[in-house]
């Protein structure tokens, strides 16, 4: 069910395509292409073991490791660790139960009970915190940064590329100008809805819903409660 969702929610996306693009990407299935890519046993595993894989195998490589660590940190010099993907640790993982790593909204379960004699009791049972970088502050700022990115996304720009239509992408840009920069109150609370919001079922606005495990309207208070405790 939230693959397909989520494959639902992102389709819009292909508004964005430049007639080249869509020429290029004439009857390619997404879907198709993972699902021929996926172990044949993958059916047979409990859900949260299906959404690790995904995670570990497709968004972890090309996205977590790439924009969000080896990539933006060897543009400063900086080389990462990353402890926990270890080959020892990733491979005792894989064996852990499923109710032992996620116990309802609460992450990581095991791992902060194996470690709570040695964290302060604010740390191990802290709710799980976001870490956004200020990307609409760094993007249309004044000065320098803001006109790079004005200037790549310029319609002159996206039109060279032939990627995407000038148009949209235009619409795109001014609405990050004109909208208020997130702070991180508002960022934390919007991780947390979007908890909930897994919790409740696949459901955001603007589509009105009620949650299908509590029959409360949307982000149930009853879940939202449930990442605090």
């Amino acid at each position: 069910m939230y693959s397909s969702y989520s494959w639902r929610v992102t389709a819009p996306l292909r508004l964005l395509y430049g007639p080249a693009l869509r020429e290029r990407l004439a009857g390619y299935d997404a879907v198709a292409d993972l699902r021929d890519r996926l172990p044949v046993e993958f059916g047979g595993w409990h859900p949260l073991s299906q959404a690790q894989y995904l995670e570990a195998a497709f968004l972890l490589p090309g996205y977590l490791l790439s924009s969000q660590g080896d990539r933006m940190a060897m543009a400063h010099a900086v080389e990462g660790r990353y402890p926990f993907l270890d080959h020892r640790v990733v491979e005792f993982a894989a064996t852990i139960p499923p109710n032992l790593k996620l116990r309802a909204l609460r992450e990581k379960h095991v791992l902060r009970e194996g470690v709570r004699d040695l964290l302060p009791r604010g740390i191990v049972d802290r709710v799980k915190q976001p870490y956004r970088a200020p990307d609409q502050d760094a993007l249309f700022q004044q000065g320098a940064a803001g006109e790079i990115t004005r200037g790549a996304l310029s319609p002159s720009a996206i039109e060279a590329s032939g990627l995407f239509q000038p148009a949209p992408v235009r619409g795109l840009v001014e609405k990050g100008v004109r909208q208020p920069s997130l702070g991180v109150h508002r960022v934390a609370i919007g991780a947390k809805k979007h908890q909930a919001r897994s919790l409740c079922g696949p459901f955001s606005p603007p589509f009105p819903t009620l949650c299908h495990r509590h029959a409360e309207t949307y982000h149930c208070d009853r879940c939202l409660s449930t990442i605090s405790n």
